[in-house]
């Protein structure tokens, strides 16, 4: 079903027409089911809730009482944990669904906002370097990029595409990415040619781990 929400796009998560001589060289989305497990928390969210349940039920039978015997309140603990799930699970697939991530010739775009759509600019000349987190299903994992110093950016503004524990220095983050080494190795590159043709770009590099470093 085709979605009229970016109509006014005239690219696919770029807000505006890429000038001369820029290319898009990369675009990708989250994959919703890791932005659940991962910055939504679910499982810890089951975890707490089924833990709940049990204590529940210990205290019935410590009590002497049959293990069902608070059947209500188990059913209402059980009902608030299942609506809580559902809720993050909707939240993970909403917020992947409008997530675009873009890396050019000349920068990374990152658009998103469920209710309100926002799409940051990050130049290559605002990028210090860049880092990649692979997860344990590798080449999965996330891109964080660590700004300039003279630059800021909002951690609460960029949640969730955005490093954990970074609030005072938040990097913004190209996140839950089934493949994360195919987009380093393309930014790496990038990087590289346009250091070739402007000395004032960032010097960002790919090791041979295919980490990102400056």
């Amino acid at each position: 079903m085709h979605d009229t929400d970016f109509d006014f796009e005239p690219q696919r998560g770029i807000p505006a027409p890429l000038p001369p001589g820029e290319q898009l060289l990369w675009q990708g989305t989250p994959n919703w089911k890791r932005l659940a497990r991962r910055p939504f928390r679910v499982s810890w969210v089951v975890v707490w809730f089924a833990a709940i349940a049990l204590f529940q039920i210990g205290s019935d039978i410590a009590a002497g009482r049959s293990p069902f015997a608070s059947g209500t309140s188990l059913l209402i603990t059980l009902g608030l944990g299942a609506v809580a799930v559902g809720m993050l699970l909707l939240l993970a697939w909403l917020t992947a669904r409008v997530t675009v991530y873009s890396i050019t010739s000349e920068r990374v775009l990152i658009r998103f906002g469920i209710a309100l759509q926002v799409t940051m600019n990050l130049p290559f000349r605002r990028i210090a370097s860049a880092s990649v987190a692979e997860a344990r299903d590798a080449p999965a994992g996330d891109i964080a990029l660590a700004l300039v110093a003279q630059e800021r950016a909002s951690w609460f503004v960029l949640w969730p595409h955005v490093r954990p524990w970074t609030t005072s220095r938040a990097e913004p983050m190209l996140r839950a990415l089934d493949d994360a080494r195919t987009p380093a190795g393309i930014l790496a590159d990038a990087v590289a040619e346009r250091g070739r043709t402007t000395p004032a770009s960032p010097a960002v590099a790919a090791d041979t781990d295919g980490v990102l470093a400056s």
